[in-house]
């Protein structure tokens, strides 16, 4: 491995690792906003901020609408109506929780604005609390998740700078989806071994631009390999040669067989 080269995976470990958990805590803060933005814009700001007032409503149909996903009860499509300060208003919603008839009286929340929720807004709100720290845990951890995988791959490609390469092999990458790429032979010969089918990019080499990392961006086409003595059994490194455009990939061996 080029010191050039050497000296980018240190890089991208220290400066470029703290901007990816700036890049995560910002993305986590945004997926937690999803579920407040999404009810601002669709749905009712004032009964969100508590400016609802809670009324008697009457119901005026019950229809059966399906059933309630993953529950052994029917969902119900409800119509209310309902009269405030001399003023009637009107509104339907469904619920798996309610059994209700015609004639019934239920508690809804009516907006200035005359939209109805059955739900109050400490519900609403704590339904939307739960969901946007759910959304944000599931972010959070993606993004976690990732920087550290391809922190440790980093980690194993310079405790491996070191390790001689084999000739080259002339290969076609193709791209796999999900980070991978796949490694085919261009022309298979006798006597050679296929390269493993599936790589993981670790560090992306490309002249007058800077090493990029955690990206499968630009590396289709025919290359020239360079595969590394197999030091972990479970993995081995490779250098994917295109002019004076260099990529390092992890290939995941598969597990062997016990004899």
């Amino acid at each position: 491995m080029r010191p050039d080269e050497i000296e980018a995976l240190r890089d991208a470990g220290g400066r470029r690792t703290r901007r990816q958990w700036l890049v995560v805590a910002l993305v986590t803060v945004l997926v937690a906003l999803v579920p407040v933005g999404i009810y601002v814009v669709t749905g009712n700001l004032d009964h969100l901020l508590g400016n609802s007032e809670e009324v008697t409503a009457r119901v005026e149909r019950v229809e059966t609408d399906g059933s309630c996903r993953g529950r052994p009860v029917d969902r119900l499509d409800v119509e209310v109506s309902w009269t405030v300060d001399g003023t009637s208003g009107h509104g339907s919603y469904s619920r798996c929780d309610e059994r209700l008839a015609v004639g019934d009286s239920v508690q809804v929340w009516v907006a200035p604005n005359g939209t109805m929720s059955p739900e109050s807004p400490t519900e609403l709100r704590s339904g939307l609390l739960v969901g946007s720290v759910l959304l944000a845990l599931a972010g959070a951890g993606s993004g976690a998740a990732m920087i550290l995988m391809n922190r440790g791959r980093r980690r194993r490609l310079l405790a491996a700078r070191t390790a001689p390469l084999g000739p080259p092999v002339r290969v076609r990458v193709k791209q796999l989806g999900r980070g991978r790429a796949t490694v085919r032979l261009v022309d298979p010969a006798p006597g050679v071994v296929d390269p493993r089918p599936s790589a993981v990019p670790v560090i992306h080499f490309r002249p007058g631009r800077r090493p990029g990392t955690m990206t499968t961006f630009g590396i289709l086409g025919e290359w020239w390999l360079h595969v590394a003595p197999i030091g972990d059994p479970r993995r081995q490194h490779g250098v994917l040669v295109r002019g004076d455009e260099r990529l390092w990939v992890e290939f995941r061996l598969p597990p062997r067989k016990r004899q």
